[in-house]
């Protein structure tokens, strides 16, 4: 767009001279603009260049700056002014300087059940006033629902009523130019391009509300996947996020009935069954403080005096986001040997995140894996809280990685397998997912060279970091401008997808190097692993790079193996040599045949990401979030066993 003026608006830069894209909807692009006289801020939107000549659209266009501005509402963004500039339509609309859910759900996690109902309230009664208007959205998802403001009380405007449309208007068949709504969030009758009315804007609600509830989509697969699960007759009711509170749930399992007779006949309905639920949550007797712990029997403590005191540090692990591991043992009882899992962050926590991390420890308990490290306890210290966990029984992989070098796919299958599936079962629970580094994965002694995963040890999570900006397993959130640490990537996807990270343990373990850092920028950084064929190593590149998305571990891990014609049988195969340790246990450019040339051409720079949020439901209420902010840590001093 050469034209950065639009009447009395002017377009805001960023720091490269780009206009300031703020997302993109079904007719127009919106760009953070400045008003010329009053110095204030609006988004502006402007219908795309590849439609503006087209009649139906600049028509469409017009419709829609029509009905925002019909639609006055504290939970819709008002529509400030409309024009036209050379040629091009434009209008201005209230500027939301929280973002949208959508982009705060990847970077904080999924909401928990005081904020769920804040936003399901406030969209309800903005339902109320669009369709008592005689309008139906018809595009409702979490990126279309803007948080007024960074801070302060929780405050949801809908926008983007690109596809709205009248009672009055007719069928799609007689107006083509009106859409099907997006396949995640769209009602079976909306896909099916039936007649439709308000409850199909409650269904989409619905899903909405489910992905906040969950952190993630509900559906997942390929187009045709969502599709099918859509439109058959199964119940979602079993599916629905066990997070999320009983009476929350109920109101939730109505919004997604497949047949529109059985939800809330409009949103006035749902509101009251909205108000209902919270009443019946009051009803239940106050709890004291951290009561979570008390409800979930699950052991917690706390304690005035210093980590130190009970524990000696024989080695330091490592870092995990929001504070480090450490291997201990206890003063009390040296023989006993444990795993610290500490949190700096906690020095002064508010009851909900202490509530959080015990629900989390608990439901890690009840899994009862022997491939996790379990939790046995958490204690608030003076200077760390700390959740005192099992100590592995194994080796770290790393250690047995710089023994043995790299291991081919074909001899790893089973343990990598191992892997995904309890990553993806975790997530699936909505837990915080574990950090798939070599250093935090332990096996048997030798297990890697007879191809099992016997001994397989995986070091969960028991919180989500803020401070993150991860894209479900797209790097597309990295500040450009940042110096580029694997940590960076590695935290980018924490809070989203743990599919990359998957990649990356991928390419460490055959490889015998780490994935190139860059690689999670741009293709062309990445250095193919010479055991893997080129199909491999692209579909791999790709998504490292997060050119393309994969929705779990064990779907990606699937597709890998069919890439290169690799088949997971039942048992594990009989034992394969393992090349011995190169001289520099890496691979070079040399040994890969260069960067992969075929592949596509690097991400585009993207513009700095925001600072992570809080969101509140009133100014003094404590924090409502599963997440929290980085930690400011400070290591503990190691003395040396023995």
């Amino acid at each position: 767009m050469d034209n950065n003026s639009f009447g009395n608006f002017e377009l805001v830069l960023d720091s490269e001279g780009n206009p300031h894209l703020l997302g993109k909807g079904t007719f127009g692009s919106t760009f953070l603009a400045r008003h010329r006289f009053l110095d204030t801020p609006a988004a502006l939107k402007v219908i795309n260049e590849r439609i503006a000549l087209n009649t139906a659209a600049r028509t469409r266009f017009l419709s829609e700056a029509k009905a925002v501005a019909r639609l006055n509402h504290e939970h819709i963004a008002r529509i400030q002014d409309f024009g036209e500039s050379n040629g091009v339509l434009f209008y201005a609309m209230e500027y939301c300087a929280g973002g949208h859910l959508q982009q705060y759900i990847q970077e904080n996690g999924a909401l928990l059940n005081t904020a769920w109902l804040e936003v399901a309230r406030q969209t309800a009664k903005a339902l109320i006033c669009c369709h008592g208007a005689g309008f139906i959205h018809r595009d409702l998802k979490p990126s279309n629902l803007m948080l007024a403001a960074k801070d302060g009380p929780l405050l949801i405007k809908i926008i983007d009523f690109g596809l709205v449309h009248s009672d009055n208007d007719g069928s799609r068949k007689e107006n083509p130019e009106i859409g099907l709504g997006s396949l995640l969030y769209a009602s079976p009758e909306q896909l099916r391009e039936q007649s439709i009315d308000v409850r199909s804007d409650l269904f989409s609600l619905g899903m909405t509300l489910w992905h906040l509830a969950k952190g993630h989509p509900p559906d997942s697969g390929d187009n045709s996947d969502i599709l099918e699960r859509r439109l058959d007759s199964q119940s979602y009711d079993q599916e629905l996020p066990s997070a999320l509170a009983e009476p929350f749930r109920k109101v939730l399992a109505l919004l997604v009935e497949k047949e529109p007779a059985k939800r809330p006949q409009n949103a006035a309905n749902l509101l009251q069954l909205l108000n209902d639920a919270e009443r019946q949550l009051a009803e239940v007797p106050s709890d004291p403080p951290y009561s979570n712990a008390l409800i979930h029997n699950f052991p917690f403590e706390q304690k005035n005096q210093k980590l130190e005191s009970e524990f000696q540090i024989i080695q330091s692990i490592g870092d995990h986001g929001l504070g480090s591991h450490y291997l201990a043992d206890q003063r009390t009882d040296p023989k006993q040997r444990v795993w610290l899992h500490t949190i700096p962050l906690l020095t002064e926590p508010d009851s909900e995140t202490v509530s959080t991390l015990i629900a989390n420890c608990k439901t890690i308990t009840e899994l009862e894996s022997a491939e996790l490290l379990l939790p046995l306890k958490a204690i608030q210290y003076k200077d760390h809280t700390a959740v005192i966990c099992t100590p592995p029984s194994g080796n770290s992989l790393l250690s047995e990685l710089k023994t043995i070098g790299k291991v081919p796919l074909k001899a790893i299958t089973h343990f990598l397998a191992k892997v995904a599936s309890i990553t993806d079962r975790l997530a699936d629970l909505g837990l915080p997912i574990p950090e798939l580094r070599p250093a935090n994965l332990f096996c048997t002694p030798n297990s890697l060279r007879i191809g099992t995963a016997q001994g397989l040890q995986m070091m969960p999570r028991f919180l989500n970091s803020s401070g993150t900006n991860s894209s479900s397993g797209s790097n597309s959130l990295l500040d450009a401008s940042a110096t580029i640490t694997p940590e960076i990537f590695d935290e980018a996807s924490h809070s989203g997808s743990p599919v990359v990270p998957f990649c990356r343990l991928i390419y460490r373990i055959a490889a015998g190097r780490d994935c190139p850092t860059a690689a999670g920028v741009s293709i062309q950084a990445y250095i193919a692993v010479p055991e893997l064929s080129e199909e491999g190593n692209r579909f791999l590149a790709q998504i490292i790079a997060g050119k393309i998305s994969v929705h779990s571990c064990s779907q990606m891990f699937s597709k890998l193996l069919e890439a290169e014609g690799i088949e997971l049988s039942k048992s594990p195969p009989p034992p394969s040599p393992i090349p011995s340790l190169s001289p520099d246990n890496s691979v070079t450019p040399a040994d890969a045949n260069q960067n992969i040339k075929s592949l596509k051409p690097p991400l585009s720079k993207e513009s700095k990401a925001p600072e992570p949020q809080r969101l509140k439901t009133a100014p003094t209420e404590t924090p409502i979030l599963k997440s929290a902010p980085p930690p400011s840590q400070t290591p503990l001093p190691v003395t040396p066993a023995g």
